[in-house]
């Protein structure tokens, strides 16, 4: 993911993303953990690594509790998802 001279570059100042101008979706189940809390290490650890590479506009779309309401998370994530890419929320449903 994160390659000198394709995705980053050195520079005097430090290292600079290359991939400004696109968002990234992360797409994350989890079994019990909300995301963003201080149990939630690997949301956090990826918007710091897309970060480093240029790309700030991070979208989560997030099945949380999956191991207590299935069909609730389900539909929780899908209706993220609805608000980026309607068009694939509808079809995935």
């Amino acid at each position: 993911m994160c390659r000198a001279g394709v995705t980053f570059r050195y520079t005097p100042a430090g290292p600079r993303g290359l991939l400004a101008d696109r968002p990234a979706y992360l797409v994350m189940a989890s079994g019990g953990v909300p995301f963003g809390s201080a149990g939630d290490f690997a949301s956090g650890y990826l918007k710091q690594v897309l970060g480093f590479i240029g790309i700030s506009d991070v979208r989560l779309v997030g099945a949380e509790r999956v191991a207590t309401d299935a069909g609730a998370a389900r539909e929780s994530a899908l209706a993220e998802l609805d608000q980026w890419l309607p068009r694939v929320a509808v079809e995935a449903a």
